[in-house]
């Protein structure tokens, strides 16, 4: 058996699909792709497919990744070519490679986001202080400052639009949605939160290095 990293980009009205649509998809891409894919032993066997870090709903990505085990080894490239010829439009396989970091070391993800205004005075004050918003626990509701899991990496004002470069902390244990700063700056100076969207362009290890 070989393990296997998929890399690949979603973008598009594809964004609107769910993660288990995706799991599905993928499945369903699979075995088209005639790949000799490894299933799970027991009583119900299925195919073994994981996503080291799942992407949002709405979100688009230049960096996302999934995980597969095969039988019987092929050449990357061929594994890359098979899949991307039963992508749908929206998704495209960059990369086939073996895994050489495991889920758990994922600490950032980098996003673009985009909203709509000239608003880069407003972000820059925004954040200068603490971010409190109200996140969702096992144990309820609580409010937290995101402040300190959140970095400011570049900003800069289009026609008729704001871009912003943003790291945020991420990973199996803590994962900051930038949806929760950008929301939280929306209600504080009124802007409407519909004209955002939001593109992941990097997956980093605490080092700061891509995850691979």
């Amino acid at each position: 058996m070989i393990d296997i990293r998929i890399f690949y980009t979603k973008r598009g009205r594809i964004r609107y699909i769910s993660h288990l649509d995706m799991n599905r998809l993928m499945q369903r891409a699979l075995s088209r792709a005639k790949l000799p894919v490894w299933f799970t032993q027991g009583f119900n066997p299925h195919l073994y497919l994981t996503f080291p870090l799942p992407l949002s709903l709405g979100f688009e990505s230049d960096y996302e990744m999934m995980d597969i085990r095969l039988c019987d080894p092929l050449p990357m490239e061929e594994v890359r070519d098979r899949l991307n010829a039963q992508m749908p439009e929206g998704l495209s396989v960059l990369e086939a490679a073996p895994p050489q970091m495991k889920a758990a070391q994922i600490a950032f993800c980098d996003y673009t986001v985009t909203l709509r205004g000239h608003a880069a005075a407003e972000w820059e004050e925004f954040l200068a202080g603490p971010i409190v918003v109200e996140k969702k626990t096992k144990r309820g509701v609580s409010e937290m400052d995101i402040r300190p899991h959140l970095t400011l990496l570049g900003l800069e004002e289009r026609e008729g639009e704001t871009a912003l470069s943003l790291r945020c902390a991420s990973g199996p244990v803590f994962n900051l949605n930038p949806s929760l700063p950008v929301e939280a700056f929306c209600r504080r100076y009124g802007y409407e939160a519909p004209d955002v969207s939001y593109l992941k362009t990097a997956v980093r290890a605490a080092g700061g290095d891509w995850f691979r």
